[in-house]
């Protein structure tokens, strides 16, 4: 693998401060999230308000996600970047002033996420300026790989360092991310290319009105447009999917796995982590011969093996008895799902890295925080319906024919996809 290919991306320097700010934010909000859940049970010893503050924090996402799109059309993409840091900066400093209010934190959970709204697609739609066009694919590599490292980092770190540095120190950690996010943006030419091809006055920010109709015509531009239409409906698939699937891990590992919960992190979390590294470094190899279509088909069938194959564990352990490999049951279950976890992160950035790169490239630069907008409305949407309907079925259905049916729907969505791209080809970088 030509690793030095693969980072030459680092001679675009503006793509670095976008890059570096990514990361930072990143690491902060997913450490700021996990460290809100601890603080909030041990000040109320409620799993009800627990649920309230993922419940604060998962609205946005599907309230705003469209808007913030539009802004992120109408409006210079660098001044977002640099006041989306900046406001969550001020919002931590009133969580050092008030870690011991449980409601508190609660409304500064929700407020965040309210802002990482407006981030994500003036960031991710901004990357096609900073880059040329063949070095795309790598860029949004990065973009991905980025998002799943931080949260892997996050969540691991998050919990040792509330417990041995206590809130304000944590919290002073996090400021300071967001202060050097905040910096590196700043640092960020004009991000306004996308400006020049609007032919109508720009609207007000809070003119309600014209919003709403430019959030309609997005959701024309992307229904309008087959192909972009169907990967993001793949992209909500997966998203759904695997939020279904972590809404089921604890019950799932306990009773049908027979592990202890506390290590999901080893067994699930770190090697998902690891397959993610090895499927950017593997996408970008191969990104020049092979079609995108079929990263994606090859990602989301990689996706639904993984949860048959846990899902039909004893049957493979009796396969594995049978081929003469003496193995116990308890040394069978940690390593089998340590190499499923280490398939889906692979197979992920196949999926995501090409979805994303196909809308960069088939969006005009007016129109694509629409559509990242409604690509994140779209998939957070979907990913709350098989969460509320196994909620309501886990108590007269197996859980295990629960998992069996996620990865059917997955491998089903997955020959679809073969049939579309014969169609209509995506091509190679």
């Amino acid at each position: 693998m030509n690793l030095q290919k693969y980072i030459g991306i680092i001679r675009y320097p503006n793509f670095l401060k976008l890059w570096g700010a990514q990361a930072c934010t990143k690491l902060a909000e997913n450490m700021m999230n996990f460290s809100l859940v601890i603080l909030v049970f041990q000040l109320t010893q409620s799993s009800f308000m627990v649920s309230l503050l993922v419940v604060l924090i998962s609205i946005p996402p599907i309230l705003l996600s469209a808007a913030a799109g539009v802004i992120a059309d109408i409006r210079n993409r660098k001044t977002i970047l640099v006041l989306s840091n900046l406001l969550r900066f001020f919002l931590v400093i009133i969580a050092i002033v008030f870690y011991n209010q449980a409601y508190v934190l609660l409304g500064i959970a929700f407020l965040l996420s309210v802002i990482a709204q407006f981030f994500s697609p003036a960031e991710v739609s901004s990357i096609p300026t900073l880059v040329k066009k063949e070095d795309l694919f790598t860029a949004n590599s990065f973009y991905q790989f980025t998002s799943y490292g931080m949260f892997l980092a996050g969540y691991t770190i998050a919990g040792p360092l509330l417990a041995h540095w206590g809130a304000h120190s944590l919290f002073l950690l996090i400021m300071a991310l967001y202060a050097a996010s905040t910096l590196l943006t700043s640092w960020l030419p004009p991000l306004v290319d996308h400006l020049k091809n609007l032919s109508v006055e720009l609207p007000r920010i809070f003119d309600w009105r014209e919003l709403t109709k430019r959030m309609a015509g997005g959701i024309r531009y992307i229904w309008g447009h087959k192909i972009i239409r169907f990967v993001i409906f793949q992209a909500a698939v997966v998203f759904s999917i695997e939020r279904a699937f972590i809404s089921l891990a604890p019950s799932f590992s306990q009773n049908f796995l027979h592990l202890d919960v506390e290590g999901l992190s080893l067994y699930v979390i770190l090697p998902t982590g690891i397959g993610t590294l090895c499927g950017v470094l593997l996408a970008n190899k191969l990104k020049h011969r092979v079609n995108k279509g079929k990263l994606i088909t090859t990602g989301m069938f990689l996706d639904g093996f993984a949860l048959l194959a846990l899902a039909l564990w004893t049957h493979i352990y009796s396969l594995v008895q049978g081929l003469g490999f003496n193995v116990s049951v308890e040394a069978f279950i940690p390593i089998l799902v340590i190499i499923l976890a280490w398939i889906s992160g692979f197979a992920d950035p196949f999926i995501l890295v090409s979805v994303q790169t196909t809308i960069h490239e088939r969006t005009p630069a007016e129109d694509r925080g629409r559509v990242f907008g409604g690509l994140y409305t779209f998939s957070n949407i979907m990913g709350l319906i098989p969460v509320l309907v196994i909620g309501a079925l886990t108590s007269i259905i197996n859980i295990n024919m629960i998992v069996i049916c996620l990865g059917i729907v997955i491998l089903a969505v997955t020959a679809q996809g073969i049939f579309f791209f014969r169609r209509y080809s995506l091509g190679t970088e």
